[in-house]
């Protein structure tokens, strides 16, 4: 009998650059977009079980009218540039485990630059990181990145979302807000996901 031995995976690299309208505030990570099969258009959360883009669409008092296409990748763009909030991934290049799109399932090898989107964009202050738990969240990945980097974040053991901390970055204080995942399926309902990145984006501050 012969058994299985190697296991299926794939090597891929974030297809597109981090977008950050001029003159943005915040900028907001995720891990790693979807496998291609789900995605719908060519940008940021493709997936449409994701309800990030629903969320966003809402904070900008907007009703989404597209969802394939160049269109789509546009209305989404406006949005952001409403906002003023800039939108990537914390990984840059990932080992994918079958076809899942589960976080679980991806391993970054390589993580975005942050500290240099800092340099580049000094009117950043505030870093939204969409995810936590697992060592394939968001916060792990940026974490594993300032050790990468020599530099130590204070987390608590156990956090309570949303949370709250910060860090120095060449005599900048850079806020850290870390907020529940907007992934379809996620426990928590629209409606808190909402008021969440309401306080992140819009009121800065969860209080």
């Amino acid at each position: 009998m012969k058994y299985k031995t190697s296991i299926n995976y794939s090597i891929e690299t974030l297809p597109w650059a981090p977008y950050i309208p001029k003159g943005s505030t915040h900028l907001i990570l995720g891990t790693f977009p979807s496998q291609q099969a789900k995605r719908k258009i060519d940008f940021y959360y493709p997936n449409p079980a994701n309800r990030f883009w629903k969320v966003m669409a809402n904070l900008a008092e907007h009703q989404l009218q597209y969802f394939e296409g160049k269109e789509a990748v546009n209305e989404r763009l406006a949005i952001l540039d409403q906002l003023r909030v800039g939108l990537s991934s914390m990984g840059k290049k990932i080992i994918r485990f079958g076809n899942s799109s589960l976080d679980d399932a991806i391993h970054a090898v390589e993580y975005l630059d942050v500290f240099s989107l800092l340099e580049d964009y000094s009117a950043l202050h505030t870093l939204v990181l969409t995810s936590s738990s697992g060592n394939s969240s968001t916060l792990a990945w940026f974490r594993n990145y300032l050790l990468l980097n020599a530099v130590k974040l204070a987390i608590p053991k156990k956090i309570m979302l949303p949370f709250e901390t910060q860090m120095y970055f060449k005599n900048r204080s850079i806020r850290i807000l870390v907020v529940n995942s907007t992934s379809g399926i996620s426990s928590k309902s629209f409606n808190y996901l909402l008021e969440q990145y309401r306080k992140a984006l819009v009121q800065h501050s969860f209080n």
